[in-house]
């Protein structure tokens, strides 16, 4: 979380640690013959991100069927954004949602979508602690 120098003469010198970025992956149906697979990233600094969609292990590429949006600030000052990815219901793909930050180092979070759909990831710290 930030921490913020007291003011004084100068402006107050902010500094903020990486923070893990929490994802949920769940669907919408908005018609009988479309699932929205809903990729929702947040809690996470700095700002860039990488989320992007696989269908049987390959990267979804861009297209109408994608749409990611822009990247939102919280009140906390950490970030969040949201992907989704229109598919026929029951197409016989598995997706997986997969989420790279500067926080994970050379990890990425993968959240696949399936007989469970709603799967929350949570960091490391908040973890132990609920346990």
């Amino acid at each position: 979380r930030p921490s913020c120098a007291p003011p004084g003469l100068v402006p107050p010198l902010c500094s903020h640690s990486p923070e893990l970025p929490v994802a949920t992956v769940f669907t919408r149906t908005p018609s009988l013959d479309q699932l929205l697979l809903v990729c929702h990233v947040t809690g996470f600094y700095p700002r860039p991100i990488s989320v992007a969609w696989l269908r049987d292990g390959q990267e979804v590429p861009p297209g109408p069927a994608l749409n990611t949006s822009t990247i939102l600030p919280n009140a906390d000052l950490t970030y969040q954004l949201r992907s989704v990815l229109a598919v026929a219901p029951r197409d016989g793909h598995s997706y997986v949602c997969r989420v790279r930050h500067h926080s994970l180092g050379t990890r990425s979070l993968l959240i696949p979508w399936g007989k469970c759909p709603k799967l929350l990831l949570w960091p490391r710290q908040m973890l132990s602690a609920l346990l």
